[in-house]
């Protein structure tokens, strides 16, 4: 077998559905065609998702193909017409669907064609968005799809009984030994254009996910861990403990230790966030450990990512929404039908790729429900490891948490929480001014407040300033030259700072503003016109210029200058709010700017500086 298929075929052997001995015909033909600069990797990694088989030319572009194993008249494909919200506007537009039912049941079952899909969008707007900042809505000229569909002895038959159009997907039956390797391999004699060349630099990033080398303790940093961190980041089957934390206590950082402490034990760790953005933090943070382990050993996944994988991959449709969903609907949906269908897929069982995981580290618990740490639990392994970490102050979905500490029907935290207070985000001076509004704003719990007896050590003194505005006020001008001192005048980074807004209208408003403005380099989380969670995905503190992000979206970030701007409007009958800038407070190591028209605040903003720093 060639030293170009990743792994060997032989090694493949570690799941539950083994690759069929048709995709391995198929894998075993295509390295015999000797195809030139064709790389073939076999389950690779990917964050755990494990497609059958990539194909990658590291001068042209990537394909993943996934087994189908239907059979010809199983299936029924038809096209549902729906309304839904306008995602680019107010009202509503009608969408065609297509729909895939069980023959013998009548159940709707799952688009193989999306999830194969949602696998290769992964890699190319999370994993290496620069695949996606590059070749933006034309890479799929470099990036395909295609699904072998063995029980088709002809790729005519496959193609007319599974109707998708060759843009989006390659259909081939199991007579590819008769078809143009050009059909099954799209790229293969394109020549791209210059808006849609292939770096090659790409390579080393794409094969980290593909196949992961081992992390050596050389490859992590040094960090000095305090005595209350380095007790919450040991190895503990068999039990589920709880760490409540202040903001800038280092959070993160003892789940991003923990994790790869988990794997260097040779163990099977699942990361669960509920914000998206931070998947990429948390990676960042892995990669920091000085522990030897198998990236393998570790998935990193949001709550909603996760249930949207497995359920795909088991066959079972993600529930259909309505062009007049409520919110309420909507919430339901989320919070209980999602983990539901889960739960009892798995409780059917159901699990296709073999998902069972040693422990499950849970970030953000307080955004979590009852609901989705049973509905994770059941993918424990005998280890039976869970870290909850949450805080109570952050709890932006205003959930209730007293089950956590309750922890009746079947809950195993039965030991006390575990805290960390320490900050080592910010100096003392923000450390005052955050817990002041912690006293004054947000709703009295047991959760600890920063510690203001320790200071930050740091070589540039802090600023803080506070302005109140009207309501109405456009913000637009202020922000610009806000930027223009902090950037000119004191001299910090574009790379340094970080724009918080309440809504995504706002952001993309503010955005186009300063872009139009030539300010430079604006990364942002803000509604996508084709994708809405790209650029949450990609989102990461490595990259150039200026950040801009949803108070929402930047929970978990540390940035050295914040410029913080006051939800306004209908926000300000939530409680909501509250907790909102709590955290928007709490994100600065150094700088923090505040603009603010809520009237709730001023008074407290009156202690502050108003003069630019």
């Amino acid at each position: 077998m060639s030293d170009r298929i990743f792994p060997q075929l032989d090694q493949i052997s570690l799941y539950k559905d083994p690759l069929s001995n048709e995709m391995i015909d198929f894998i075993k033909y295509l390295d015999s065609k000797l195809i030139k600069d064709i790389q073939l990797y076999v389950r690779p990694y990917l964050n755990d998702d494990n497609p059958d088989l990539v194909i990658y030319n590291p001068n042209k572009g990537i394909m993943f193909y996934n087994d189908l194993s239907w059979k010809p008249n199983s299936f029924k494909q038809s096209q549902e017409s729906k309304k839904i919200r306008n995602p680019h506007g107010h009202g509503t537009i009608q969408v065609q669907s297509r729909i895939f039912t069980n023959n013998n049941t009548g159940e709707k079952i799952a688009d193989p064609i999306k999830h194969i899909k949602s696998l290769l969008d992964n890699l190319v707007h999370i994993y290496v968005p620069e695949i996606g900042k590059k070749l933006k809505n034309n890479y799929r000229k470099n990036c395909h799809v295609g699904l072998l569909a063995p029980h088709f002895n002809s790729t005519n038959k496959a193609m007319s009984e599974i109707r998708v159009p060759k843009h989006e997907a390659i259909i081939i039956g199991n007579d590819y030994n008769k078809i143009s390797s050009n059909h099954i391999i799209p790229y293969l004699n394109k020549e791209p254009k210059k808006w849609q060349e292939w770096e090659k630099e790409w390579t080393k990033m794409i094969k980290f996910f593909l196949v992961p080398p081992l992390h050596k303790i050389e490859d992590g940093i040094k960090i000095k861990l305090s005595s209350e961190q380095k007790k919450n980041v040991d190895h503990a089957p068999k039990t589920h403990r709880r760490l409540r934390g202040a903001a800038g206590s280092g959070k993160t950082l003892v789940i991003a230790q923990k994790a790869a402490n988990i794997a260097s034990n040779n163990k099977k760790v699942l990361v669960v966030t509920f914000n998206i953005t931070l998947m990429q933090y948390i990676l960042d943070q892995i990669k920091r450990a000085t522990y030897r382990f198998e990236w393998e050993n570790i998935s990193i996944k949001h709550f909603h990512g996760f249930c949207s994988e497995f359920l795909n991959e088991n066959g079972i449709p993600w529930p259909s929404s309505k062009h007049n969903e409520s919110e309420e609907e909507t919430k339901y949906k989320l919070d209980d039908l999602v983990p539901k269908l889960v739960s009892d897929t798995l409780k059917r069982g159901q699990n296709n790729k073999n998902r069972i995981y040693d422990a499950i580290i849970i970030d953000e618990g307080q955004d979590f429900m009852k609901s989705w740490y049973d509905c994770l639990s059941l993918f424990l392994s005998k280890n039976d490891e869970v870290f909850y970490v949450a805080d109570p102050k952050q709890n932006l979905y205003e959930r209730e948490n007293r089950w956590i500490d309750q922890m009746k029907g079947g809950g195993k935290f039965n030991k006390r929480w575990r805290e960390i207070n320490r900050t080592y985000r910010f100096p003392k001076l923000i450390t005052k001014k955050v817990n002041c509004f912690a006293k004054e704003f947000l709703q009295k719990d047991d959760s600890p407040l920063i510690d203001e007896k320790w200071e930050l050590m740091s070589l540039f003194d802090p600023h803080i300033v506070w302005k109140n505005f009207e309501e109405d006020k456009d913000l637009n001008n202020s922000i610009l030259k806000i930027l223009e001192i902090l950037t000119k005048e004191k001299k910090i980074h574009l790379e340094d700072i970080v724009i918080l807004v309440p809504t995504h209208k706002e952001g993309n408003k503010i955005a186009k503003f300063l872009e139009k403005n030539k300010i430079g380099t604006i990364n942002h989380i803000f509604v996508d016109k084709n994708r809405s969670n790209i650029r949450k995905y990609a989102f990461r503190m490595d990259l150039k210029g200026l950040k801009m992000s949803t108070l929402n979206s930047f929970k978990g970030w540390e940035v050295p200058t914040v410029l913080l701007i006051t939800p306004t409007g209908e926000k300000l009958k939530t409680s909501k709010v509250d907790q909102l800038v709590y955290t928007g407070l709490t994100r600065s190591r150094s700088n923090l700017i505040v603009l603010n028209r809520n009237i709730k605040y001023a008074q407290y903003g009156e202690g502050w500086p108003s003069v630019w720093i």
